[in-house]
């Protein structure tokens, strides 16, 4: 029987080195990723996005499979804290009790857009707050304390679930300014121009108009939260890899297609 323990362990050590070595595949653990649903960082009809496919590829290298579960944000932070969830992305905000924060993933852009008819005087967030708004669910707590002010000064000042209709909203004049991310903006933009106009908030709406672009915002850096330090600590680790053999830059460019001479913060080095 000692001789059989003996093998056993033997032929354990052996599988184990030949997994490592990538020899022969291996089961790797299941971790549970919940997220929400916002092209192109989080895509739930085709369970992909860069907020999904960075993490789940860097959790691949240290041995990690990825499942996604889809909720609003807020819950997703607290699927982490009571360890229902193994970790969520994205994360802006530092020092959450219960959770690590792992090296920045990848860069958002916020940004302001008015239409170009209108040429709006704007050099800096303070600006914005001479104009109406409408933004996204919770806006206020991702672009801080100025930008808090800003919408507090505006003569108008919304909140909209659906990205698609704060587009459609500009369009239509209901608007000065969609307060968005900047490839957020463009993605449903693009969904927009592939309507028919016949179902379109206003048929006769000029959804081609041309947009102007306020860069004022600094890009804010997308952290990935975890309940568990040694789960991010070997997500960094995956993370380093898959950034020092180019999987993450093709990842990028995977997801997001730049103008010409549209230089993007979201490749970090």
């Amino acid at each position: 029987m000692k001789i059989l323990i003996m093998k056993i362990a033997w032929l354990c050590q052996i599988i184990g080195l030949f997994c490592l070595l990538g020899a022969l595949p291996c089961f790797a653990k299941t971790l549970i990723l919940a997220t929400s649903d916002a092209p192109p960082y989080m895509i739930k009809a085709t369970d992909s996005g860069l907020d999904i496919e960075i993490p789940r590829t860097a959790l691949k290298r240290v041995g990690y499979d990825l499942i996604v579960q889809y909720m609003p944000l807020a819950r997703a932070l607290i699927q982490v804290q009571t360890k229902e969830a193994n970790l969520t992305a994205p994360m802006f905000q530092g020092n959450i009790q219960g959770l690590y924060l792992s090296e920045p993933h990848v860069m958002y852009r916020p940004a302001a857009f008015s239409l170009r008819k209108n040429k709006l005087k704007i050099n800096s967030i303070k600006d914005i707050g001479n104009y109406e708004i409408i933004t996204f669910q919770g806006a206020t707590s991702y672009f801080g304390p100025i930008f808090l002010e800003a919408s507090e000064m505006s003569p108008s000042y919304n909140e909209h679930f659906d990205m698609t209709t704060l587009i459609k909203l500009l369009y239509a004049g209901r608007t000065d300014l969609v307060v968005l991310d900047y490839n957020i903006f463009y993605y449903f933009r693009n969904q927009t121009h592939r309507e028919p106009p016949s179902i379109r908030m206003n048929s006769e709406i000029d959804a081609f108009q041309p947009i102007t672009f306020h860069d004022v915002f600094l890009p804010v850096p997308a952290v990935v939260a975890f309940h568990d330090k040694t789960l991010r600590d070997l997500f960094n680790k995956g993370l380093k890899a898959i950034r020092a053999d180019g999987t993450h830059a093709k990842i990028i460019e995977k997801y997001i297609k730049y103008n010409r001479n549209d230089q993007s913060p979201l490749l970090l080095k």
